[in-house]
């Protein structure tokens, strides 16, 4: 038999950014519709509250600009022994140590998996009232995680001086009004598709946002309560075989690391096949009526360089040079710094005087043994 079934009521409690404060209460029935009983409760006087209401279940609305949504790429599967290496994932994401943190799974899609982050003494700080009053929590959910949402939508309410948004299923964010402006355009810089916001309530001055019926704020999110994951939902268990979390966390790490460095390689090689084309396509023109063989192994002692990446800089000055101008020899040197581009120029003594007038416009000249051209970059462009 279902539990939660036997359950008439809930008591969905807020807790605001001042823990101290007064939290707003809302009592709603088992299939979610609102009880006419609401109101504002001190902290201290919540062993009352939970007396008169004796068999109700006692859910906690938190702030959600305190809980840190994170999304990881986790392969496998995300039971108990896959979940433990979040912590090894998230680190360089987190500001803090992770022994200041608990990290509570909220779902996943595929190998992306959704996770909310809370700091230990925030934790403590909200559940510090209920502790002292001996009640104990069905569930802690952060406040705008509980707004209506609508796949390529944005859901937007009012909650005082703050707008709570709800920008996916679990990803949301909490702007105070005056910032609300830079936040949309903001989003708008980031995302391809055109923003759709449905406010619940009136909307800011100048947005043109979807409007829907604007019931009680509080009324709004705990409709959503039995529905929400619980950021109280996952325990952590001893493990009885404890060799195993380090086997499982070491084979993650090298399945992300081989996945990293594949993808390293295979982005190397397309950079290699399109810088070799680049370069075959103006090694061409620089050997102009010369055999295909001269030009081919000119371009293989350039792509056996070391660091050949910076050569097409050099090589897009070369193919203005005038009519009439061929390059019978081309070396490229990288190293030792500075680079240096070694050319050898046939042609009508005017025209190559034209060109070295080209060139000198982009680099330094400087005359080298039997009639060889020294070219390097300028202070400015290297």
């Amino acid at each position: 038999m279902n539990m939660d079934a036997q359950v008439q009521h809930y008591l969905v409690l807020h807790c605001g950014a001042d823990c101290q404060a007064k939290m707003l209460w809302q009592r709603i029935c088992a299939d979610g519709q609102v009880d006419a009983a609401a109101g504002e409760i001190e902290p201290a006087a919540l062993g009352e509250l939970a007396a008169r209401y004796l068999q109700d279940k006692i859910c906690l609305l938190v702030p959600g600009a305190a809980v840190g949504l994170y999304s990881v790429q986790l392969p496998g599967r995300h039971n108990a022994a896959g979940l433990r290496a979040l912590p090894w994932l998230l680190e360089e994401q987190l500001a803090c140590p992770l022994e200041e943190v608990n990290i509570m799974p909220l779902g996943s899609t595929g190998q992306t998996l959704w996770v909310a982050v809370v700091a230990q003494s925030q934790l403590a700080q909200w559940l510090a009232p209920f502790i002292a009053a001996d009640i104990q929590l069905y569930k802690l959910i952060p406040d705008l995680l509980l707004l209506p949402w609508v796949e390529g939508e944005i859901t937007a309410l009012q909650w005082g001086d703050r707008w709570l948004l709800r920008t996916g299923r679990w990803q949301g964010a909490q702007v105070e009004s005056s910032w609300l402006p830079l936040w949309l355009r903001a989003w708008e810089r980031t995302h391809i598709q055109p923003i759709k916001v449905r406010c619940y309530g009136e909307p800011p001055k100048g947005e043109h946002w979807r409007i829907s019926p604007a019931p009680d704020p509080m009324a709004l999110l705990a409709y959503h309560v039995l529905r929400a994951d619980s950021l109280l939902s996952w325990k952590k268990r001893p493990s009885k075989r404890p060799w195993r979390m380090p086997l499982i966390v070491a084979m993650t790490v090298l399945v992300l690391l081989f996945c990293q460095q594949a993808a390293v390689w295979w982005q190397l090689a397309q950079q290699g096949d399109a810088l070799q084309q680049q370069l075959s396509q103006q090694f061409r023109q620089f050997f102009p009526g010369q055999p295909e063989q001269r030009w081919q192994a000119a371009l293989r002692r350039v792509m056996q360089q070391e660091d050949n990446k910076g050569l097409a800089l050099w090589l897009t000055p070369l193919s203005a040079l005038p009519p009439g101008v061929n390059i019978q020899r081309l070396h490229y040197r990288s190293a030792p710094s500075p680079a240096q581009l070694q050319l050898q120029l046939a042609g009508d003594t005017l025209r190559i005087k034209d060109a070295r007038q080209l060139l000198s416009t982009h680099f330094n000249l400087h005359d080298g043994p039997d009639g060889q051209l020294m070219l390097s970059q300028r202070e400015a462009e290297q």
